[in-house]
């Protein structure tokens, strides 16, 4: 209350509480800008090795672990359905997939929503193999 009473009579700051809020903000407005800016934050750097994709008419399963059984890149529809295969090796951290099939004339055909993978922190998978199927017929 001493400060503001003192303003409202300082000569230098005017004579009323209008004219001395004018030079108040102008003072505060450079801390205000810099408290609300955010700063950057920059993530941890995740390595991982993508090993490529494959497609394939079926899948086998041994075990946990599944494996294209047969690679191809020509499909028809005599073929029940097509599977994409990624593989990743030394893989950490959280990712999300997300497969989009399109068509041989090149319009999207199906899109499936973003499929988690959730490795505990500080952990990782040596190699990881993750797969979709599509039915073509």
């Amino acid at each position: 209350m001493t400060f503001l009473r003192w303003a409202t009579f300082c000569p230098k700051w005017g004579t009323t509480m209008k004219e001395f809020t004018k030079p108040l903000i102008f003072l505060l407005l450079p801390f205000l800008l810099c408290a609300c800016s955010t700063t950057k934050y920059k993530q941890p750097q995740q390595t991982y090795e993508f090993g490529g994709m494959t497609l394939s008419k079926s899948l086998e399963k041994a075990g946990d672990v599944a494996y294209a059984g047969e690679f191809t890149t020509s499909f028809t529809t005599d073929d029940s359905e097509v599977i994409s295969l990624l593989t990743f090796s030394n893989i950490s951290g959280s990712h999300y997939l997300r497969w989009e099939w399109y068509a041989p004339k090149g319009e999207l055909y199906y899109a499936t929503d973003k499929y988690p993978i959730l490795i505990s922190e500080g952990k990782s998978h040596k190699a990881l193999i993750a797969w979709h199927r599509l039915s073509i017929s």
